[in-house]
């Protein structure tokens, strides 16, 4: 049975809302949720049911051949629904102009974008490229309007916009046309934002059913900087053989569009290059992209007019693409530390605590992340790995792996002197450990919170691999909580 403190998801509220309304056939429930009646929707419906019943927000009923789902109490009282009152009747926060949007992404010193979750960086700059591209096109219709105006609200990042975005979509969603692709991306993307992996992937469906609707260009940079992520989640924690299948569906059919984006649209070319060297990554081939296919950085504009908007927005877009070529560069560096990483430490964990195979073989299913988390902090806790890897790296035969921490810890370095706005530290106290150096780099505090579920976002969101925990428990393991 799903815990009660459960974060209600996308389909789950979708569909109590709905049967608040009155109740309905599971047919009707899947064309009102995932837009057709078809084998694929009926089967998630049937799950989606199954969760409802099992928290006893829903009960199903059968007349005849058809079977009726309708709300309990407890299920209107989950999303607040008795005596008909909606979410449309809390107060919606207002929708952030373009210059307040823009202002918000103006670097901070060199303060990382949300360092515990790469997507929620790279969703705003794509929601850029398209509000840059519609502004190019002009706004002519009520469903451009709303579309325009989520796109600021989605660029709009004051460090914790989730609620807020759904709510002013929600506010919108009622007068924005249904027939518009948009608007069901944008519910979508809207969604997709909440950094927490098991909300995350209950967007799954809906990706995969917009693949088909998606055309070259912004649309498919929007699409494909969630559609990457839950390609990850589907093959790296696999619920069954399905998503492993969806996983391959959604990387196909991202590389298409982002191909064809990148012949169609220069000025796209960053962004769907980088989302083609994360594609790679995501499928096992490796990080792909060094950002030396630019014919020349361009230094981002200091300033710009506050009187132009145009030229504010593409001041702001050259920052971005600048900031997107340097983590692709500093990607391609990382690809090579990260292979090393996997070449030795998991054989080395292995021979010293056999029991552990399974975190390296990543058997586990749906929890594996979960899983890891948990066995990092328990080999955290004894000091297992500590002297045992030290003395490892330090013996002779393995002087290729000692060499290519050093070289990394000069290449991060360098970054951090450019003060670039990336999140370096955890994988240089990565490599200052293996090392048996004084761990320099301060780490963040969420490591140390069991609550913060630290690991597991990394995993998730930043695409770690489990050596990368070894190596970070370890330096963790040196450096106790930090204050």
């Amino acid at each position: 049975m799903v815990a009660e403190t459960q974060t209600l998801n996308m389909q789950c509220e979708r569909a109590l809302r709905l049967l608040a309304r009155g109740s309905r056939i599971k047919s009707r429930l899947a064309v009102e949720i995932y837009g057709e009646d078809n084998t694929s929707t009926r089967s998630m419906i049937s799950r989606l049911s199954k969760q409802l019943m099992e928290n006893g927000w829903a009960t199903e009923t059968r007349q005849g051949r058809e079977r009726f789902m309708e709300i309990t109490p407890k299920g209107r009282e989950r999303i607040g629904a008795t005596d008909g009152q909606s979410s449309k009747q809390e107060p919606v926060p207002p929708i952030p102009s373009l210059t307040e949007a823009l202002e918000s992404l103006r670097p901070s010193g060199d303060q990382p974008f949300h360092p515990h979750d790469r997507p929620r960086f790279h969703l705003r700059h794509a929601a850029l490229l398209a509000l840059a591209e519609l502004r190019g096109t002009g706004i002519r219709t009520v469903a451009d309007e709303h579309y325009e105006a989520m796109l600021r609200t989605l660029v709009h990042d004051d460090g914790g916009s989730e609620t807020r975005d759904k709510k002013v979509f929600t506010s919108l969603a009622a007068t924005w046309p249904g027939s518009d692709r948009r608007k069901r991306l944008t519910n979508c993307l809207v969604n997709f934002q909440y950094p927490d992996p098991n909300s995350r992937r209950e967007t799954g469906p809906e990706f995969v059913l917009l693949a088909d609707k998606m055309t070259s260009g912004a649309e498919a940079i929007l699409w494909a900087s969630g559609a990457i992520d839950l390609a990850h989640h589907y093959s790296f924690a696999p619920a069954s053989q399905m998503d492993r299948m969806t996983a391959r569906k959604l990387l196909r059919q991202a590389k298409e569009l982002l191909d064809k984006t990148s012949l169609e649209y220069p000025a796209m070319r960053v962004a769907a290059a980088y989302r083609l060297g994360k594609l790679g990554k995501v499928a096992t081939v490796g990080w792909s992209w060094d950002g030396h296919d630019v014919a020349e950085e361009r230094q981002p504009r200091t300033e710009a007019s506050a009187h132009n908007e145009d030229e504010a927005l593409q001041s702001v877009l050259e920052t971005m693409d600048h900031a997107v070529i340097r983590a692709g560069r500093f990607n391609f560096e990382l690809e090579s530390y990260e292979g090393a990483l996997r070449s030795y430490l998991g054989r080395w964990v292995l021979l010293a605590l056999p029991s552990s195979e399974w975190v390296f073989r990543r058997a586990g299913g749906l929890d594996i992340a979960h899983a890891i988390e948990d066995w990092a902090v328990d080999v955290r806790e004894r000091g297992l790995l500590g002297e045992l890897l030290v003395s490892r790296v330090r013996d002779q035969e393995n002087a290729p792996l000692r060499q290519r921490l050093k070289d990394f810890l000069r290449v991060g370095e360098r970054y951090r002197q450019e003060k670039v706005g990336m999140q370096l530290e955890p994988y240089m106290a990565q490599a200052q450990a293996l090392l048996g150096e004084s761990v320099s780099v301060r780490l963040e505090p969420e490591v140390f919170d069991p609550k913060a579920a630290y690991y597991q976002r990394m995993l998730m969101n930043n695409l770690w691999n489990p050596e990368m925990v070894v190596a970070h428990t370890m330096a963790a393991a040196v450096t106790g909580v930090s204050s």
